[in-house]
């Protein structure tokens, strides 16, 4: 009896992660207790797969006058009904600037692999181009170049300065024809 309540209790569960943000007015000491502190209300409830501190970053925009923070990621199995409780408990925590639960899919042993083999080519592309860095910066200096070239060309085709003003002239002596001629409306 008891394996049939764990097996309906266990398809109930879902997969959820927590980020939540320490302002950085703390010591590292007491960041890994407020982590503590919070985890284990987590664990209450929950099952924890993951708990990771991802240390001192800036953030996107001040929040309370704070630019950086600790952020600090857990992952967990819960009842969907435990969830709220979580977050009003959280929310009452006064040592979090920030905290966000989401539902997140559980991904499948191929999924994993396949985001591992793209992760791997992201990575050997960009070692490659570290590798070989010059040719990105030699590039606008050879695109510099070609439009200096076509500028030189255009002048050649298009005459000097002086030859332009001559232009000009005659355009103003056509005008100054057409307009003194009676054939106007």
């Amino acid at each position: 009896m008891t394996e049939n309540m764990s097996a309906e209790r266990s398809e109930n569960f879902r997969h959820y992660e927590l980020l939540y943000l320490i302002p950085n007015t703390y010591t590292d000491a007491e960041v890994e207790g407020i982590a503590k502190k919070v985890t284990a209300r987590v664990a209450k409830s929950t099952a924890i797969t993951l708990n990771q501190n991802l240390g001192k970053k800036r953030l996107a925009y001040p929040i309370d006058h704070m630019t950086h923070g600790n952020y600090v990621v857990v992952e967990f199995d819960a009842e969907p009904e435990n969830i709220p409780a979580l977050t009003y408990d959280l929310r009452l925590t006064e040592e979090l600037l920030r905290h966000q639960i989401i539902e997140k899919r559980k991904r499948t042993e191929e999924e994993i692999q396949t985001e591992l083999k793209r992760r791997a080519e992201t990575d050997r592309r960009i070692a490659q181009e570290r590798e070989g860095g010059n040719r990105r910066q030699d590039a606008p200096k050879k695109e510099a170049v070609k439009v200096q070239a076509s500028a030189d060309q255009l002048k050649q085709e298009s005459g000097t300065e002086k030859d332009h003003k001559i232009t000009l002239e005659q355009l103003d002596e056509k005008l100054d024809e057409i307009l003194e001629g009676k054939d106007l409306v």
